[in-house]
């Protein structure tokens, strides 16, 4: 599949996830100086990464939309990534999954507020009062000071039961991402979005909180089996949807179905193997 890629000031999230399929030989990269990223032809098949919708070019022929959607008959929900894909990919593959008694942090919320849109979603309420590790310094127009370093911050994260998501500049967070591929059992608040081409099943893959004490009750009311439950269910769906070959073969099987239910599949083939 040939891929068309936007000229964009980060190299991480979806920049290098592209360059992770491309050195396998999965696809072929054309570097472009568009806004948005598209595969098969410019101005065919779109794969909006941004965050929210203010980036949309003119006219598409099929979207796939990764975080805020576009709702229509040619725009679809779409997968998401974790901030450092290869980190991601080097943690999971070295250091494994811990289970249930080897996670020795009950809960986890490790974020920051970067800009107004972040501070009026996550200052509602104390979310402090109901997670044991909570880091949210408030940076306003200081974007890319954490804490922690990114392999740090997976490490952290990874040695979490649950963690706590709350809504960002988007919708969606890669947050969400990042805690199901490290088998740490996300709990949702509002504002959260939940619009993935496979999307997320409440009480399957995410626990659902309104207000802090609604997430302290539901953590001390899941049970070791429960959790057990849905840590693998996360697990799974990160690999089917977000692992290196997993978001591959997700955004080919988006694609084909558009291009089957519209007669154009003989314009587009992909790799039945990949190696």
């Amino acid at each position: 599949m040939k891929i068309y890629k936007a000229k964009t000031t980060w190299v991480d999230s979806f920049p290098e996830l592209l360059s992770m399929w491309e050195e396998k030989g999965w696809v072929e990269i054309v570097q472009t100086e568009n806004k948005c990223t598209w595969a098969v032809n410019e101005g065919d098949i779109l794969l909006y990464e941004h965050d929210r919708l203010n980036n949309l070019p003119m006219d598409w022929r099929f979207g796939l939309f990764a975080n805020e959607v576009h709702h229509g008959d040619k725009s679809t929900p779409w997968i998401y990534w974790a901030r450092h894909p290869r980190n991601m990919e080097m943690i999971i593959n070295e250091e494994g999954i811990l289970n249930h008694d080897q996670k020795d942090i009950e809960s986890i919320f490790l974020g920051k507020i970067e800009n107004p849109i972040q501070h009026k979603k996550r200052t509602v309420y104390d979310w402090s009062s109901c997670v044991e590790e909570f880091s949210m310094p408030i940076e306003l127009g200081v974007p890319g000071r954490h804490p922690y370093g990114p392999m740090k911050y997976l490490r952290r994260i990874r040695r979490a039961k649950f963690g706590l998501c709350l809504s960002g500049h988007g919708p969606k967070c890669q947050r969400e991402i990042e805690l199901m591929g490290v088998g740490t059992v996300p709990i949702f608040t509002k504002g959260v979005d939940n619009q993935y081409w496979q999307p997320l099943i409440e009480g399957v893959h995410f626990l659902y909180a309104e207000t802090p004490e609604q997430a302290l009750d539901i953590i001390k009311s899941c049970s070791k089996e429960k959790w057990k439950e849905m840590q693998a269910a996360c697990v799974e769906w990160y690999i089917r949807n977000c692992s290196r070959e997993g978001s591959l073969e997700t955004t080919q099987l988006i694609i084909m179905r558009y291009l089957n239910e519209n007669d154009r599949s003989s314009e587009i083939s992909f790799q039945d193997e990949k190696s």
